[in-house]
């Protein structure tokens, strides 16, 4: 499920590849891809096919792929808003893009994704997700999310 080290808050990019490029590095340097390469065309693969950007100023990129060795998730919120693509006009500043490995069968990061997608749905959640100011105060909100699973599990 999300960890801190994977929560970016305030990140000055403006475009849908900066996005995706910045959080396939952190990934990376996490050793969790074998390939950065192989994991971009995923994802913008899957945004060929229908655009992640759900509203409320929210995308979640995703891409399901063998490059994949331990399936993640990354939270980034930008500086400012900006258009997610071409193809709608939907303008984006929380990110949450989710990597899959294809060997996993029980994934938890699913159930993260439902969880927030509820989350997201309830606009006291987004207002606070939207004021956090930094890393610890996101990871926080977050992390609670990442309780209400464990607990679901026990």
């Amino acid at each position: 499920m999300i960890q801190k080290e994977l929560v970016f808050v305030n990140e000055p990019l403006n475009t849908q590849k900066e996005v995706i490029e910045k959080l396939t590095d952190e990934v990376y340097k996490m050793g969790w891809l074998k390939s950065k390469e192989e994991f971009i065309k995923a994802v913008l693969k899957r945004e060929e096919e229908f655009s992640t950007a759900i509203g409320h100023n929210f995308a979640i990129p995703h891409g399901k792929s063998n490059t994949v060795t331990q399936s993640f998730i990354v939270y980034l919120k930008t500086a400012r808003k900006f258009k997610w693509n071409e193809k709608d006009d939907h303008e984006v500043d929380t990110i949450f893009m989710i990597g899959v490995a294809e060997h996993e069968k029980n994934i938890p990061h699913l159930r993260f994704l439902s969880k927030i997608s509820k989350n997201l749905m309830n606009e006291d959640f987004r207002k606070s997700l939207d004021e956090c100011k930094n890393r610890d105060e996101t990871y926080q909100l977050l992390d609670q999310i990442n309780g209400d699973i464990r607990k679901e599990t026990i």
